[in-house]
């Protein structure tokens, strides 16, 4: 399986964390903390991927992951990368 990287921030609107998958966009997950929010949304990835590749599908290659922030639209954020 190819290691995805995972956007981890505060969304004020949402009142909580949320975990997005830039290789994966459409793809998030809310929790109450970072790390609830990482888990759920390596969770709802798997799945994706296990549904794909029982559809005949390839998943994308992984891009490479730069360690640095980068602007969030919805609130100042706390910003984790992090590899499934």
């Amino acid at each position: 399986m190819e290691h995805y990287g995972f956007d981890v921030f505060w969304s004020e609107e949402d009142g909580g964390y949320i975990a997005t998958c830039p290789d994966f966009p459409g793809l998030s997950a809310f929790g109450e903390t970072e790390e609830e929010a990482l888990s759920e949304g390596k969770a709802a990835l798997r799945l994706f991927l296990e549904s794909m590749q029982s559809e005949g599908k390839r998943a994308p290659i992984a891009t490479t992951i730069q360690r640095k922030q980068r602007p969030v639209r919805r609130s100042s954020a706390k910003q984790a990368v992090a590899m499934v």
